[in-house]
């Protein structure tokens, strides 16, 4: 891997940055990084990295961790999550929108699915890529956050997509060609 290093305006290997090189965010703010890929064979995999919890206890292992919690993936659908760790594991987030996706009437509320009506201080984010046929996959993006960000670019787009989704408008779906 390369990382570029902005106290030396210079790209180093990965193993050559010493991480005390870097300026700490002073504004607590941690986020999740999840990739959705789906390879030339039409192989989905998923991958993720939680930048932690502010205030955590000592040992405290978020979602990426836990299989069907934080990511997920079938032959046809990647899943990744972002939010409270704790709601997320509890819920095995990631399977459970994967089984449920099929059987809902309208795949917009499928957040919504996952939690109970009165349950308080829901704060997830979940990004989907399902291949939908025809060459063409669907990218699904809801949250229940501040706002959420994704970005995404298949081998027929010129350049990638990136999407701030606020709260106010919560969901994102688009068809993309493969």
């Amino acid at each position: 891997a390369v990382v570029s290093t902005q106290s030396t305006g210079e790209n180093k290997p990965d193993n050559q940055i010493h991480r005390g090189d870097t300026p700490h965010d002073s504004t607590g703010v941690q986020d999740t990084v999840g990739v959705i890929c789906i390879d030339q064979r039409d192989n989905v995999a998923c991958a993720m990295s939680s930048g932690g919890s502010v205030y955590k206890y000592s040992g405290r292992l978020g979602q990426c961790c836990v299989h069907g919690a934080g990511s997920y993936s079938t032959a046809n659908l990647g899943i990744v999550t972002t939010g409270n760790g704790e709601q997320i594991i509890n819920k095995l987030l990631s399977v459970t929108l994967a089984h449920q996706l099929p059987t809902l009437s309208n795949p917009l509320q499928l957040l919504e699915s996952c939690f109970e009506r009165e349950e308080k201080g829901r704060m997830c984010g979940v990004l989907m890529v399902e291949r939908s046929g025809g060459g063409m996959v669907t990218v699904h993006a809801q949250h229940t956050l501040v706002n959420m960000t994704i970005g995404f670019r298949s081998s027929k787009m010129e350049h990638p997509k990136i999407q701030v989704i606020r709260k106010e408008s919560p969901v994102f779906l688009e068809s993309v060609p493969l």
